[in-house]
Order: C-alpha cells, then structure tokens, then sequence
C-alpha cells in the first residue's frame, strides 16, 4: 500500500514545475562560506518569510499552482489543501476518479476540499465548482460509462426548459434556488459540450433530440481524434456565467397564513388577549377605553 501511494504521488507531482527541496527553506551548507548578501542558517532578510510560509500573492509551491489558465478566477475565498491531505483523503479510491484528480490538479491547480467522499475546486476558471466524487453512477448515454466527475456553472435556467434538459441528459442538474446548472461526466470535455447544448437548448438554438445527436456525434469523433469543427464545444463554454443567477422565489400567501397587524396609532395601547367581555379580544382597544378588571376569585 506505501508503495502504491508513493507512486501516485510521484505521479501528480509529474510534469510541474515545483522543486522539492531537501533542506530547510533558509538554510544553507554550513562548509561553504556566505556570499555578501547572504544570511546565515535560520535568519531571514527583510521580507522573506520563515520556513513553512509563504508571501501574500504568491503560491504556495503545490502542484500545478503556477500554471494557471487564462481567465481563471482566484477570489482568495478558498485556500488550497496539500498534497498529504490529499492523499490520505482518497486513500483506497479507484483508479479513474483518482486519475481524473491529477488531471484537474496539472490544469487548475490543487484542490480545495478533500474529504472521503468528494474532492472540490471552487471558483476556478469559469466554473463555480467542480467535484471529483468516490462514488460514481453508470450512465448509458451516448455509450456506456461511470458519472463521477461534476464541474457546475452559474446559469439561470427558466422553469419551462428543464423537461428539455432532462430529455436531452439525465445527468444534467438544475438548482433553480441557487443559480446553478451542472453536468456529470467521466470526463471534463464531455462535460463542457453537455453545458454548451443545454444553452443551446435554452436559447432554442436546439431541440433536445438534435442535442443528443450532436453530443453523440462529437464525442465520437473527438474519440477517432477528429472532432473537426466541433472542437471549440469541447474545450471552453460558448456562453459566459450569469454570476447573478440565483433566484430565492417569492413568499407563499395562503388562508392560513396570519396577517401582520399593522403599527398602532400614538396612544393606542397594546392589545390584550385576555380581557374579559369584549367581543375580539384581537381587536385593539380605544383611545381612553379603560379595561375590565378580572372578577376577583373568591376566597377559601
């Protein structure tokens, strides 16, 4: 098991530019004398940081956090985990979900959240967020394969064109409340071209049956390694993210729902419910009405 773990991190380390240093940050050989300029061993000149820090705006040396993709997002809303908590969070996952995490890690960098269950990217690209799940579900369109791989946008998704989007993919997801339109997938390309026909579909660009034919077409073709003209729907969405998407809905108003009664005049005082002899004991009572007193109980 060590050695298995060993090799999948060699793995995700592979094709970075991040140096693994076997000394100390801040030390140097004790034999070799200081050049000007130079601190010696444990002291830091002004503006570096000890060892184990980094400085605001840099990165943090982890794999693939240098190579970041045009356009991608950073809001400095979510701070990347190491690859230690990594591992010891997909510890035992099978293979394809762990090989589709190295992927997105040599494209967006590290990953923000890690449990058992799920890894999690958010913010990064054009995407609100993107997930790795343990768990995979089969999928039978357009060919057989397992759905674990969910990478979510910002999209406002009118209520008479979800049937059309669940007629199109199954595994497409709307949240109607939160603003937001996911595919799942096994692949990342999949993904992005089943996005980039749900918009077309909204738009009526597309039916849903001339967008599962078209999916099925460029997936295959992209498979041959020809995917032709088709090649822009695979590699970036056509439609930019609406990050105002979110739509709370409104308050229901039914016959049971009691009515706020409105403020009181100056003067009014404050209702009682438990005023004998009146007819509402909701209704207020009048400037100047001076209320009943409650029968005094006799006494034993």
């Amino acid at each position: 098991m060590m050695k298995r773990t060993m090799t999948w991190t060699l793995a995700v380390l592979a094709g970075t530019s991040v140096a693994i240093a076997q000394q100390t940050p801040g030390q140097q050989d004790p034999s070799r004398p200081s050049q000007p300029g130079q601190t010696q061993p444990g002291q830091t000149q002004p503006g570096q940081t000890q060892p184990g820090q980094t400085q605001p705006g840099r990165d943090a040396g982890l794999p693939g956090q240098r190579d970041r993709q045009p356009g991608m997002q950073d809001r400095g809303q979510h701070k990347p985990i190491s690859v230690q908590e990594l591992e010891q969070a997909t510890n035992g996952w099978p293979g394809e979900q762990r090989e589709a995490i190295r992927t997105l890690m040599q494209k967006y960098g590290p990953p923000h959240e890690a449990s058992s269950n799920h890894v999690y990217w958010y913010d990064v690209a054009q995407f609100k967020k993107i997930a790795v799940h343990k768990e995979d579900a089969q999928h039978l369109f357009p060919q057989p394969h397992q759905d674990f791989l969910e990478m979510t946008v910002s999209y406002r998704v009118p209520p008479d064109k979800i049937d059309d989007l669940a007629k199109f993919d199954g595994s497409l997801v709307v949240n109607r409340t939160r603003g937001t339109l996911s595919a799942i997938c096994h692949k990342e390309e999949a993904n992005i071209l089943a996005l980039n026909l749900a918009h077309e579909i909204i738009t009526d660009r597309k039916t849903a049956e001339e967008a599962r034919e078209f999916l099925a077409r460029t997936l295959q073709a992209q498979k041959s390694g020809q995917p032709g003209e088709n090649q822009n729907y695979l590699t970036g969405l056509q439609f930019r993210p609406d990050l105002a998407a979110a739509d709370p809905d409104q308050p229901a108003r039914t016959l049971a729902t009691p009515e706020v009664p409105g403020p009181r005049k100056p003067g009014e005082d404050k209702p009682r419910e438990d005023q004998p002899g009146r007819d509402d004991p909701n209704q207020p009572r009048r400037p100047g009405e001076i209320p009943k007193s409650n029968p005094e109980t006799p006494r034993r």
